[in-house]
């Protein structure tokens, strides 16, 4: 866990750094000036799908654990449900 948070912090560094060196206030911009504009679409659909990943991640995280509360509290039926419980999340 420490090493993946190390590298993370690396990561974070670097971006950092690439953004100072080329003058830039986003990654989308420091990309366009390391790369080049066509392909500065790569950077939002990955900063996109990044967020709605976590979004999901998050939802059935939150339904599996609301759903055994549920149970736990003594509802049945389709309010019990894993289903029931990601969908209200």
């Amino acid at each position: 866990l420490f090493a993946l948070g190390a590298l993370s912090a690396y990561s974070f560094h670097l971006l950092g750094r690439i953004c100072h060196e080329n003058g830039a206030t986003t990654l989308g911009e420091a990309w366009e000036k390391e790369v080049g504009k066509n392909t500065s679409w790569i950077i939002a659909l990955s900063c996109f799908t990044v967020a709605f990943g976590s979004a999901i991640t998050y939802s059935i995280l939150l339904g599996d654990a609301f759903s055994s509360i549920a149970i736990a509290a003594g509802l049945t039926g389709f309010w019990a449900t894993r289903q029931a419980s990601i969908l209200v999340t």
